[in-house]
């Protein structure tokens, strides 16, 4: 009985592990800070105080019209966790500070970065590959002018539709990704206890 006890709990432990390391089926594959975690911050902070923030999309993770795709991701797109609820749209009339957007691009090449996707605007943007059945990537960028303040490169499960519960799971780790819930080179905040 013992020797089966010993057999199982490496196996059980595995099994726990994986699951955990699983999460919520979005990986980060890249993720670049080309800047501090401050500038981020403020730079998110004083774009969505303006208005909202503009958003560009480029292709589609489900087979949708493009027209219907970029006004559901900027619907469907959550605010960075920490801050002040946050309103998207893809009309740079309508953005409060056009200078500082929020580019997602679904099913791009390998090398194509957040910072070719900040320095390339509308209708520069590269044509988006489709993405591969089993699985969604996405390359989102946190622009400021023709630089990336923030870029991470993310791979999802595949989508069912512009409704699936998965794409808000893409789209909540990208804004978390691009807009850290805290500056790292403040240091801890203590009131009363050692940190």
């Amino acid at each position: 009985m013992m020797r089966v006890f010993r057999l199982l709990v490496p196996v059980l432990l595995a099994g726990v592990l994986s699951a955990c390391a699983a999460g919520n089926g979005v990986v980060v594959t890249r993720s670049t800070p080309t800047t501090g975690d401050a500038l981020a911050i403020s730079s998110f902070r004083a774009a969505s105080g303006a208005g909202p923030v503009l958003m560009e999309v480029v292709g589609s993770p489900v087979a949708a019209p493009a027209e219907d795709v970029a006004p559901a991701i900027a619907a469907r797109m959550p605010t960075p966790p920490g801050r002040a609820p946050t309103r998207y749209t893809t009309d740079p009339a309508q953005a409060g500070n056009p200078s500082t957007r929020v580019v997602l691009l679904f099913g791009v090449p390998q090398a194509v970065n957040g910072g070719i996707a900040c320095r390339l605007r509308g209708g520069d943007l590269p044509d988006a590959a489709a993405n591969p059945s089993d699985r969604t990537t996405l390359e989102a960028a946190l622009c400021n002018g023709t630089g990336a303040v923030r870029a991470a490169r993310l791979r999802g499960p595949a989508l069912t539709g512009l409704d699936d519960p998965a794409l808000d799971r893409l789209l909540w780790r990208a804004a978390r990704e691009l807009v850290p819930w805290r500056d790292r080179e403040d240091p801890p905040r203590c009131l009363h206890w050692p940190c």
